[in-house]
């Protein structure tokens, strides 16, 4: 365990005036608040020969950062990884993943659900909060404790590049219901949803990790379309927004400033009009909508904006330097320091993290992809099957005689792309 002491003063018994995350916040350094607003990224793997995971144990010792984000890999690994990099974090590390379709959509083992576009198709509320309870149970059993999703963009730009099937769906009061259904059951389980990408990124035509997108929007369209879903989880409770990069001038704000960049959204729209107390976390800091800037400047901007948690910064350690540098020089108020890194400690505190809790459960095997959550997803993909055309009224196939069934099959993924299917047809 790193800095002892510092641990042993944190997991102490706060006075009565003090959570036990006011309690851990005043006896941090000014960069040590920096670095905990920080979380980086790695694949779930565990050689020792995988270059990124010498980085983040180094991130985790200096600067100390506050959390981690897991990808692609083996469930047994993240399970293993997750240990391992919380023996190594003085301050208890909040673990995220990318998890729109389940666990599964990252993790081998565990249940994948099909993307929300899919949830969408089945129009079923029921079954929004069962995929949201069956990803929040295996993503606590694993450790982890934050879930970057619901997907809360409303897809009505067919070319969008990025959302399609993320999204529930081009109806914004579908989308709003759904993706309360999802929040309220992930929530259920103990583990954090995050509505994303504010103010909504779903008429867009390119990729914000590329390029900035523009949303070619006015002030009302958007309070009829993108914010429609927004508001709803709010109003549900919803523990965490992500920021979109996003150009979204009909809010009138300058077109060249990304959402994440901007006061006037962050705060003046989400917490001020909107009135949004949770915990605001950036999208990627390395993706192309914030290549404007340098990552480190866009990490500073993004805390002047109104963001708690800054999400995989390519350099920790400069990032924490100029925050700290930001506040020495007036830039950043201490005080806006101080709100961003108490909702990420108070995070860690209702995930038990700073109480000796939090980590994965000793019967994570019999819940992730267990058969009642394999039923689940199973209803999903009958329930969301759709008939989009049918002008002939050819549906069902009449089996009045012998049926010629033609499939036609792309090799674009490989020689084997579409056999499975051929196969069920047949």
């Amino acid at each position: 365990m790193l800095r002892p002491l510092l641990a042993a003063a944190l997991l102490a018994t706060p006075t009565l005036a003090q959570t036990t995350a006011q309690a851990a916040l005043a006896r941090l350094t000014t960069a040590e608040k920096a670095a905990q607003l920080m979380m980086c990224w790695s694949l779930s793997r565990t050689e020792n020969d995988y270059p990124r995971l010498h980085e983040l144990r180094q991130w985790i010792e200096e600067p100390g950062i506050g959390g981690v984000i897991l990808s692609l890999g083996e469930t047994a690994d993240a399970v293993e990884l997750i240990a391992d990099l919380q023996a190594r974090s003085a301050i208890p590390l909040v673990v995220a993943g990318d998890f729109e379709n389940g666990v599964g959509f990252r993790l081998d083992d565990a249940t994948d659900l099909g993307p929300q576009m899919l949830l969408g198709a089945t129009r079923s509320a029921r079954l929004a909060r069962l995929a949201g309870e069956v990803t929040g149970r295996e993503t606590r059993a694993i450790g982890a404790h934050w879930d970057f999703a619901p997907v809360l963009d409303v897809n009505i730009n067919p070319l969008n590049p990025i959302i399609q099937i993320r999204s529930f769906g081009a109806d914004p009061h579908l989308v709003a219901r759904l993706g309360v259904a999802w929040t309220q059951g992930i929530q259920s389980t103990g583990v954090l949803a995050t509505g994303k990408h504010f103010p909504g990124h779903g008429d867009v035509s390119t990729d914000s990790h590329h390029e900035l997108p523009v949303v070619p929007a006015s002030r009302e369209r958007l309070e009829q379309v993108e914010l429609v879903p927004f508001r709803a989880a709010i109003a549900a409770g919803i523990g965490s927004m992500m920021t979109g990069h996003l150009s979204v001038g009909g809010l009138g704000v300058d077109p060249a400033t990304p959402a994440t960049l901007s006061p006037e959204i962050l705060t003046g729209l989400l917490r001020k009009e909107l009135g949004y107390d949770g915990l605001v976390v950036t999208d990627a800091l390395d993706m192309g909508g914030l290549k404007s800037v340098t990552p480190v400047e866009a990490a500073v901007r993004a805390l002047i904006a109104g963001a708690d948690l800054l999400l995989m910064p390519p350099d920790p350690v400069a990032t924490r330097d100029a925050v700290v540098q930001a506040i020495a020089d007036g830039r950043v108020p201490a005080s806006r320091l101080d709100e961003a890194c108490l909702r990420v400690l108070r995070l860690k505190e209702e995930m038990g993290l700073l109480t000796g809790g939090g980590g994965s459960e000793p019967d994570w095997r019999t819940k992730v992809g267990s058969a009642a959550h394999e039923a689940i997803g199973a209803e999903i993909a009958r329930r969301g099957i759709t008939l989009l055309r049918d002008p002939h009224g050819t549906v069902p196939v009449a089996r009045s005689g012998p049926l010629t069934l033609v499939t036609v099959r792309a090799a674009k993924d490989g020689a084997d792309a579409g056999r499975e299917f051929a196969a069920e047809l047949a």
